[in-house]
């Protein structure tokens, strides 16, 4: 289908100002150029698929261009929002010289440090497809973020270099940006270089060297490509985003430093961590907790109980007429508190205390500050004719600490890990655990993990020729989940208390599923690999590290015979480990995947991973700096292979 929208003028629309739904369902080629919309509400330009337009099915290309047009004063959610669904090989958009200018977000935010783990409160929303964003103006004070990514993938980048992004400081665009470099499951936007000005005749040197914008003053997150020594004359550092450590990053944090966590964040290194404490001065990494004139005393937690204010250094509760219902007050609180709302209940007023807080009457559009909630209204006095209210908030940990598969080894000892383990990659079904270690070659000891809403640790792989036991002199206890669910057959575990967790203490677990091909995903750039067994017939590795494979997609309908030779340096030898060997053909002769010692394939007698117990981790070790893979599989068969390899001295 051929479109063409040019010259037009749209203004003051209420609903959706132009709106294309099922793009992928007949295929469209779309030119979107020379138009002004000013002054619309709701939503202004929208391209979006669904399941329900056939976007589960390779369907015909979808290719627009948006070019030379004006979104001005519009007020809306997002001013241009594109989700093609899937298949972004065959659906692309590209957005060019256009000018975004002054538009405003529809509503306030009034809660703008509520910790949300995506958010389509931005200029630009883009989620799956294939983008392109070069020549923009984007300067829309009224917007925190000029573009947003819902797209979760963060191997996949968003190609947005030579926009003008309202500032010409690489961090303040930064905070302009909402992808990667705030929350680790998101597509990384590449934004440079960037242009100085809206005139768009000069861009930043493309070979100066960046600035890291991790660290402000005692506040920390983002991405860390660089190594980093937290000071020690700071006693707790305020985590804002994600923490993302990346190959080349390392943070070292000194004894007696607390990171405090917003709840639902996260923290994932790649590169290295060193988090040193002492017997009497550790490392903490807690969730950050509310401090005011206002909290919910007596419950469980600090997330539910009464409604009280802090009055002359002591707590009073707060007293709600008859004719009232607190919803919108438990609201607003929950908000303040990171958390989201789930219910209130009122009950009689106690028979004494020290006094009551009166006429707190909020509006939940206007109010995002209980203590703001017209103030000068409030009145205080002994007694209480009416309820008092009790605000039951939803109970969110923080993400914990996550050991990517990376050649870094970290090191931590004692070390306190607090109300962890929030799943914040629920929506693929990842548990949550309060400290994930997905290749075990760390130093680690010395570690207390208390009260995670999931698992305590969770231990996928242990690298082979790494013989310390996992975590000796260490407590966990009060999780929701397992103490420790390991998925390795050769964990060592010693001098580890687990007590009053929920469900079982240490489990092992010889399976595959999401949490294995999770682990795959968020191994350090340099580890994830695809093994192209069939489309190349070379590998070559770099000594002394370990890499992760996947087996490249085979054409089912093929009959496939191909050999690939893996080789390293001189002085080094392979070691080949089997995680997982799966066909949709069981019997044999219909596939088989073989491994030669040497160049060779005839001088030696293969490994045959199709007849392995690949539960078991069985492993492969070479003689020489070269083996040979000889896979072979029959048409109408699928194979799925998964292993690791070890490059080590001979």
């Amino acid at each position: 289908m051929e479109t063409v929208v040019t010259n037009n003028y749209f203004e003051q629309n209420n609903g959706n100002t132009f709106y294309v739904y099922c793009t992928g369902f007949l295929g469209l080629n779309a030119v979107i150029e020379s138009n002004t919309f000013r002054n619309n509400t709701d939503k202004v330009v929208t391209l979006f698929d669904s399941n329900n337009c056939g976007a589960h099915y390779k369907s015909k290309p979808v290719n627009v261009k948006i070019d030379n047009n004006i979104f001005m004063n519009n007020r809306a959610e997002n001013v241009l929002h594109i989700d093609y669904s899937s298949f972004p090989e065959t659906r692309r958009a590209i957005v060019r010289n256009n000018t975004f200018e002054d538009n405003e977000v529809v509503s306030k935010d009034l809660f703008p440090t509520f910790f949300r783990r995506s958010t389509t409160r931005a200029v630009i929303v883009l989620k799956e497809g294939t983008f392109n964003l070069h020549e923009n103006i984007l300067e829309n004070p009224g917007f925190t973020f000029q573009l947003s990514t819902l797209r979760h993938a963060h191997r996949r980048a968003i190609d947005a270099k030579l926009n003008w992004w309202g500032t010409a400081e690489e961090c303040q665009i930064v905070d302009r940006i909402f992808d990667f470099q705030h929350r680790v499951q998101l597509s990384p936007v590449d934004f440079f270089p960037y242009l100085l000005s809206s005139r768009k005749t000069k861009a930043i040197n493309s070979s100066i060297a960046r600035p890291s914008c991790f660290l402000k003053g005692a506040r920390i997150g983002g991405i860390l490509d660089r190594p980093l020594a937290l000071s020690s004359a700071v006693s707790s550092y305020e985590v804002r985003d994600d923490i993302i450590i990346l190959t080349n990053g390392s943070l070292s944090i000194p004894k007696n430093v607390t990171l405090e966590f917003p709840s639902r964040s996260a923290m994932v290194v790649q590169g290295r961590l060193l988090a040193v404490g002492t017997k009497d001065e550790k490392v903490r990494f807690i969730k950050k907790l509310h401090q005011g004139k206002f909290r919910l005393g007596g419950g469980a937690g600090p997330w539910e109980g009464r409604v009280e204010f802090l009055v002359n250094d002591t707590w009073w509760p707060m007293c709600v007429p008859y004719w009232k219902l607190p919803f919108r007050e438990g609201k607003i609180i929950c908000q303040q508190l990171d958390l989201y709302y789930y219910r209130y209940r009122i009950y009689s007023r106690p028979a004494d205390g020290p006094g009551f807080v009166h006429n707190v009457f909020c509006d939940a559009d206007v109010d995002g500050d209980i203590m703001k909630c017209r103030p000068n209204g409030w009145s205080y006095g002994p007694t209480c004719w009416g309820y008092t209210a009790y605000v039951y908030c939803q109970h969110y940990n923080w993400a914990g600490l996550h050991l990517a598969i990376t050649n870094h080894k970290s090191s931590l000892k004692h070390l306190e890990i607090q109300d962890a383990g929030y799943a914040y990659r629920s929506d693929i079904q990842i548990p949550g655990a309060a400290l994930k270690v997905d290749l075990f070659h760390h130093s680690i000891s010395n570690i207390f993990i208390n009260n995670s809403v999931g698992i305590g640790m969770q231990v996928v792989y242990q690298n082979i020729f790494h013989n310390q036991s996992l975590m000796p002199h260490s407590a966990i206890s009060s999780t929701r989940f397992h103490g420790v669910l390991s998925r390795s057959n050769s964990l060592a575990l010693e001098h580890v208390n687990l007590t009053r967790n929920d469900v079982n203490g240490f489990i092992y677990e010889s399976t595959w599923d999401k949490i294995n091909t999770f682990t795959a995903e968020m191994a350090s750039p340099d580890v994830y690999m695809t093994f192209h067994v069939c489309s190349e017939n070379k590998t070559f590795l770099a000594g002394g590290k370990v890499f992760h494979f996947t087996l490249e997609k085979l054409e089912y309908s093929l009959e496939l015979r191909c050999q690939h030779l893996m080789e390293t340096e001189p002085g080094y030898k392979l070691v080949v480990q089997d995680l997982y060997y799966l066909s949709s053909y069981s019997y044999n002769g219909r596939h088989f995947v073989h491994v030669y010692d040497g160049e060779n394939t005839s001088v030696s007698s293969p490994w045959k991973m199709e007849s392995l117990p690949w539960k078991d981790r069985p492993a492969f070790n070479s003689t020489r700096s070269s083996v040979v893979f000889d896979l072979y599989k029959r048409y109408s068969i699928n194979l799925a292979i998964n292993f690791l390899v070890y490059t080590v001295k001979g």
